[in-house]
């Protein structure tokens, strides 16, 4: 494979992929979706701007999307001048974006009758472990096109895992979004019960983090943000939701029960009717919060 990599979508989650790949060597070429200015700062780093996804089929051997949902993909891959127009043989289109398993499997049938091989890789553990490349990638699609695009996704993430044809990456993926949704609610009513009772919220950590209710939300994420009172960073509650509805979706198409999800959707949205959709999806908390009198914070955060 050739090492120029195309790229579309600079957000929270492509810009700091695109600076991976170009320290870590990578000719890297990008298209501007709706801001200019995340483009502009890496072509400070050495990448150059295209004018047109079309414009990276024709010079690249890989092209990423990371995109907030099915439209943003759609316009990229099917729209006027989009990845979809290349005759190009070859091209590999790895979407790290979270979307519906209905839409990827269209997306792969449709550029498979342009010889584009495409590849559902959405990805795990937020801007942080974008930064580092220590995301995990779950992928969707032909295992001979994951070992080739390989090289690239071992820049970008620590754990990349086939998990079966077309349309399973986002299917693995909107399980775990229905997971950290449910256990972000978990979290926040627990800990705000031992912290009404009187226990302190390190006391608390330091115990529960070495028991059965311990798991990585608590332990890795909300030290970062609901625990140091700034959720202006992390995974906006607006993606979150998003994320969340796909996957109540695709549970209610398979008749699989989501009682635990469906209660998280009702408490997200009031969140969101009282804090907007901006901050980390961890403001759920402050319902809690909020009905306690009580705050979920470290006095020292790491």
């Amino acid at each position: 494979m050739r090492e120029k990599i195309g790229l579309v979508g600079l957000g929270a989650m492509g810009l700091p992929m695109g600076k991976r790949l170009l320290d870590q060597g990578f000719d890297l070429a990008v298209v501007p979706h709706v801001n200019r200015a995340p483009a502009e700062e890496l072509a400070a780093k050495g990448a150059s701007i295209a004018s047109s996804p079309s414009e990276l089929a024709d010079t690249c051997e890989l092209v990423i999307t990371s995109l907030p949902d099915v439209p943003q993909v759609q316009e990229v891959l099917f729209g006027e001048q989009g990845l979809g127009s290349s005759t190009r043989p070859g091209l590999i289109h790895v979407d790290l974006s979270t979307i519906t398993p209905r839409a990827a499997r269209e997306f792969h049938d449709r550029l498979a009758e342009a010889g584009i091989r495409a590849l559902d890789a959405p990805v795990s553990g937020g801007p942080m472990r974008a930064a580092d490349g220590t995301l995990t990638i779950m992928v969707g699609g032909s295992a001979e096109a994951l070992e080739e695009a390989r090289p690239v996704l071992n820049v970008l993430g620590k754990h990349i895992v086939h998990v079966g044809e077309s349309g399973a990456g986002q299917v693995v993926k909107l399980a775990n979004q229905l997971m950290i949704s449910i256990i972000m609610v978990a979290n926040a009513e627990a800990l705000s019960l031992g912290v009404k009772a009187g226990v302190p919220l390190e006391t608390l950590l330091e115990v529960i983090g070495t028991s059965s209710g311990s798991n990585y939300l608590m332990q890795s994420w909300l030290p970062k943000t609901l625990f140091t009172g700034d959720l202006s960073g992390g995974f906006s509650l607006d993606l979150l939701m998003k994320d969340l509805n796909a996957a109540l979706q695709s549970t209610k198409e398979l008749g699989v029960p989501a009682f635990g999800g469906a209660l998280a959707q009702q408490l997200y949205t009031l969140a969101k009717a009282e804090h907007g959709g901006k901050l980390d999806y961890s403001v759920v908390a402050r319902l809690y919060e909020q009905a306690t009198g009580t705050a979920l914070r470290l006095e020292k955060t790491p």
